[in-house]
Parts: structure tokens; sequence; C-alpha cells
């Protein structure tokens, strides 16, 4: 589980607060819990408690020039990929203090009421009060495997969670006939059934131009492109560990999710 608990101590504690407060805050049934009208203003009032905790902390830290603690990045788990093998480490050799958590899985909302955090998404909007930064650009192109000129797509499609994000889902052929044999939640995977030759795919740039099994099939007229963003609470701004990363990601975008041009 979340809390590292297992549900019998969570159902023992639970009781006991609402011994405690005198009333119910979860209403039972054999197909869950869910929250009483007093449970919902409990819930809202002690995130509420937590966010100011959590900031507290980290405005004593800025105060000291500290950039110490969790720095959590969430994001669709190509682009994280993406900044672990593209200097992320040299970030957290200038910051030895924080410990970076890269979260591929879509966050609970109440992820900004936790460790500082900073979301990397492309069309999904901002939930649970934060707000969103353009960061970038991230050029598209068609591709398959090399020696193939596939007829039929692999495509990349958005979780079926609540709305949470969406993925790049234009038709890549402009044929309402097309056929599509194969459907990815992730570029990453998207990518290697290209190269087997599955079918063809739009992918990020960045990754196709550099995979030496693919062929590029757009021209130089194709401006497929996608906008990064990050997500970012305002109460996480007040952090030295938010701003290094904003930072760092700012100055690093062109070499983690641009394509490499030829020569350099």
């Amino acid at each position: 589980m979340a809390l590292n608990m297992d549900q019998s101590t969570v159902s023992r504690r639970l009781t006991a607060l609402e011994a405690q407060l005198g009333t119910t805050l979860f209403q039972r049934s054999r197909h869950g819990v869910l929250p009483t009208e007093a449970g919902t203003v409990f819930f809202a009032s002690a995130t509420e408690i937590e966010r100011r905790a959590t900031s507290l902390v980290d405005q004593v830290q800025a105060a000291g020039g500290q950039r110490a603690g969790v720095l959590r990045i969430c994001g669709d788990q190509w682009t994280l990929n993406r900044l672990a093998a593209n200097g992320l480490w040299g970030f957290m050799e200038q910051h030895p203090q924080i410990e970076m958590r890269l979260v591929s899985d879509i966050p609970h909302p109440t992820v900004w009421h936790q460790d500082p955090s900073i979301g990397l998404w492309f069309s999904s909007k901002p939930a649970d009060g934060a707000f969103a930064v353009k960061l970038g650009a991230v050029p598209y192109a068609v591709y398959a495997a090399k020696g193939t000129l596939p007829c039929d797509w692999v495509k990349l499609r958005a979780q079926n969670a609540a709305g949470c994000r969406e993925t790049y889902e234009a038709d890549p052929s402009n044929d309402p006939n097309a056929e599509v044999r194969l459907s990815c939640t992730d570029a990453a995977t998207v990518l290697e059934s290209v190269a087997a030759g599955i079918g063809k795919a739009v992918l990020p740039r960045c990754l196709g131009d550099n995979d030496t099994r693919l062929t590029c099939l757009s021209g130089p007229e194709d401006d497929r492109h996608r906008t990064l963003c990050l997500h970012v609470h305002p109460d996480s701004l007040s952090s030295k560990r938010v701003e290094a990363m904003m930072a760092w990601l700012r100055t690093s975008f062109p070499l983690i999710f641009l394509p490499i041009c030829p020569g350099n």
C-alpha cells in the first residue's frame, strides 16, 4: 500500500481517529470506503496542514541557502529516461543533498502536498492548484524500420485514467482508413515496436533520429511537435530544490529533447 501499512493497521487507526473526533469520517461498505461530509472537511484541512508544514521546512532551508531533501519529478516514462540518460547525474553531483525520485505513474492529486514536485507533461491540464509553464516544443516525425515501408500504424494513446494526461492523438497518416495494428501508452514501447517491423509511427525526433534501426519518413516540411510543460504547485516555488531543477531543465532542454544535428 502507498502508506506502507497493512489494511488492518490503517483500519484501526481510522477507527481510533473517529472515536477521538466523535464523528464518522468514512462510510464503509463491501465496495470500499467513501468519505462522509465530515471526512471531506477533515481531509481538506489535514491536507492544508501538511502542505503548510512542508512549505515551512522548505522556507527555513531556503533561508539558510540549502538545497536538501526529496525532489519528485513526474512524467511519461520516456521523458524520465531522457533525463536520466542526459545529464541528470551532473545535476545530482552539483546538489548531493537532494534525493531524486522519478515517478512514471500518473500522480495522485495529493502529490503536490508531499515532497516538492515537478510534473513534465505534454497536453494534460494542471491539477490540484498547480500551474503549467511552457518548457519547449518537442519535434516529432514518422519512422519505420530500415528497409521497410509499412502501411500499418503503431499509435501512441493516452492512458485511460480520468483525463489526467493526453498523448499525441492526431492521426499521423491523414487517412481515416489507416489501419492501427498496435497501440501503446509510452513512446519507448512504440519505438521498439516500430524497430521490430510491426508498423510505422509518430515518435519524438530525439528518440527516432538517434536509433540506427529506424528510418525517418517525414520530409523537411513536416512540422509536427508537442509542447512540453512544467507543472508546479505555487507552494513548491519557495523550495530551493524546485528552483534549482527548473533552472536545470530550462538550460538542458535542447540536449534532452531536441534531435542532435549531424556533425554535433
